[in-house]
């Protein structure tokens, strides 16, 4: 088929895989546009290289703006990290990395922060995430995606007006692999008749109260916990998809190299990403932890 060519075909079912780091969300900085060095998203991110020496601006407070200012702690000579939250990434542990709100006056080559301090800035590192986007999907589909949610999805997964329609892996604050494969086999349960979805309009109810308890529970941020499962909810999450699509959804060494795993990347540790973990069997593992960066 040609580039420009179209056909059409009927499927009895349809799984979107188009993941959700792929829609780049840019946000409007107030002063932004009258910075006129390097500005680029971390997505574009690649080596330290390209940053030895200089002064880079990071603006996010999440897990990518954490890697790369870890990343780059080795080659620049300063970075600054400039985000909304006011609880520190990294507890002072890099003497080369400092973290302050977000600045609101930009100039050609300078930022000056809220304290009134300026720095000259070389470069400015955008890790302000991604938007679920599905651009490919026509308004028949009736699906609704936004920087933080795609709807109607019962179980955060199923169309609940074309179950045959499904949306795996858009959870966020969980482990993908078991996760995903948790998401796949109840789908596959569902497809080959093992279990039953509610009827229509129970499933959007239940989807929508979903959606407003998370929002009482999060002071109305939807962005983070529209599919968001903090560790324990999140292992009820799947254990409820097992029983319902008749299949073992863990072993409980998973939970466990899990939630190791997680307190070591919240608890300051900055060679996370090295750590070694080993599975013993269905209930044990090994857990071998990195060199300090001081080591490196």
């Amino acid at each position: 088929m040609g580039a420009h060519s179209r056909s059409s075909e009927v499927f009895d079912s349809v799984i979107v895989c188009a993941g959700k780091y792929h829609a780049l969300h840019i946000p409007e900085i107030n002063g932004l546009e009258r910075y006129t060095g390097s500005v680029l998203h971390s997505s574009e991110y690649r080596n330290p290289e390209r940053f030895r020496n200089k002064t880079v601006l990071i603006i996010g407070g999440g897990a990518s703006a954490k890697e790369i200012a870890i990343d780059l702690a080795l080659t620049a000579h300063k970075v600054i990290i400039a985000k909304r939250k006011s609880e520190s990434i990294f507890r002072s542990q890099l003497p080369n990395v400092f973290e302050t709100a977000i600045p609101n006056v930009y100039n050609e080559r300078e930022v000056i922060l809220n304290d009134g301090s300026s720095f000259h800035i070389d470069a400015i590192i955008l890790c302000t995430g991604y938007r679920y986007d599905f651009p490919f999907l026509s308004a028949e589909c009736l699906v609704e995606a936004s920087r933080g949610r795609v709807s109607p999805l019962y179980r955060h997964l199923v169309h609940c007006v074309y179950p045959s329609m499904a949306f795996p892996l858009l959870l966020t604050l969980v482990p993908i692999t078991p996760f995903l494969d948790c998401q796949v086999k109840y789908f596959k349960a569902l497809l080959d008749g093992k279990t039953k979805l509610p009827s229509t309009e129970d499933m959007l109810l239940c989807t929508a109260n979903d959606y407003q308890q998370r929002l009482q529970q999060s002071g109305g941020n939807p962005r983070q916990v529209a599919h968001g499962f903090p560790q324990e909810k999140g292992w009820a999450y799947v254990t409820e998809l097992g029983q319902d699509g008749g299949f073992h959804p863990y072993d409980p060494v998973i939970q466990e190299m899990t939630k190791v795993a997680f307190e070591s990347i919240f608890s300051g540790n900055l060679t996370y990403k090295d750590d070694l973990f080993q599975c013993i069997d269905s209930f044990t593992f090994k857990h071998v932890k990195a060199a300090s960066i001081s080591d490196l």
